[in-house]
């Protein structure tokens, strides 16, 4: 499905709603439509190592060249290590593994790091969702992937997936400051800059939001502090993630939050009985 189309790009509406680029300089970025609309594209480019952004990579190789990030680029050819990665390198069995990162691996060409400047694509670092997230700039429409989330998203779910939320604030920062037209995040709606800028404020500010929320939930148990799990399973519960599936999704951005406020020495992790408990040993302050 079409989703948005100018002069230079056609955007499609992707499998799990995932936004695939098509540019008329024959670069194609996050392919995911499950169809073929890539006449003419000679490079795909890929944001990260998640299969739903690069799920038709697979019938495209050989045929196009592939580029990810440097460091991303283990996770595209080898998808399990995101599955080991959420269980702690134990294996997960692939029943309950979210379909986001379930995919076949492609082999990648070369590293998308080094595009600088060629054909008018500017590669911009937004780390965050994943430690080497990359997105593109290219012809005024800046590629965001998931380093940027449409405000529905936060309102359905209440907390989106990212393994570092400090340096996902910063990429959102990065974002504002580069000149682009229109900004095209991994799922959902597209913008044009003004309305853009807001999305990524919203961003912002739910990051902010789930910082506290997080730190006010270890507060409440104390001195005694919490188990790590039970604050990951109270947020859980409150925006009705249910599911083995559900849950293993949860725990990434909770415990990114609670190693932020770590290092910020808010909060200090303590074993308890054989489990991982945090508590809080300073008064909330935001993340500069």
């Amino acid at each position: 499905m079409l989703r948005f189309c100018n002069d230079s790009v056609k955007i499609y509406k992707g499998k799990f709603d995932v936004n695939t680029a098509v540019f008329k300089n024959g670069i194609a970025t996050d392919p995911n439509v499950g169809e073929n609309v890539y006449e003419g594209v000679k490079k795909i480019l890929i944001t990260h190592g998640h299969a739903d952004h690069f799920g038709d990579a697979l019938f495209l190789e050989g045929k196009v060249k592939i580029l990810a990030p440097r460091h991303e680029t283990p996770l595209v050819e080898n998808p399990e290590i995101n599955w080991r990665g959420m269980y702690s390198w134990a294996k997960l069995p692939e029943d309950i593994v979210t379909p986001y990162f379930l995919g076949r691996g492609v082999r990648v060409d070369e590293f998308s790091d080094s595009l600088e400047g060629v054909n008018g694509i500017k590669t911009v670092p937004t780390h965050g969702h994943t430690p080497s997230h990359k997105s593109y700039l290219i012809d005024d429409v800046f590629v965001a992937g998931d380093s940027v989330h449409c405000p529905s998203y936060w309102e359905k779910f209440g907390i989106l997936y990212y393994v570092d939320p400090d340096r996902m604030m910063e990429s959102l920062k990065v974002i504002k400051r580069e000149d682009w037209d229109l900004l095209v995040p991994g799922h959902g709606d597209v913008f044009e800059r003004g309305e853009g800028l807001k999305v990524i404020d919203k961003n912002i500010k739910m990051l902010r939001e789930k910082d506290r929320e997080i730190y006010e939930i270890v507060r409440e148990n104390g001195d005694d502090g919490v188990e790590e799990m039970e604050v990951i399973a109270e947020l859980a519960r409150k925006y009705g993630f249910k599911g083995v599936k559900a849950v293993l999704v949860v725990m990434p951005p909770v415990r990114g939050h609670i190693s932020s406020m770590c290092e910020r020495r808010l909060l200090e992790l303590f074993e308890r009985g054989g489990k991982i408990a945090v508590k809080a040993v300073k008064p909330y302050r935001p993340k500069s």
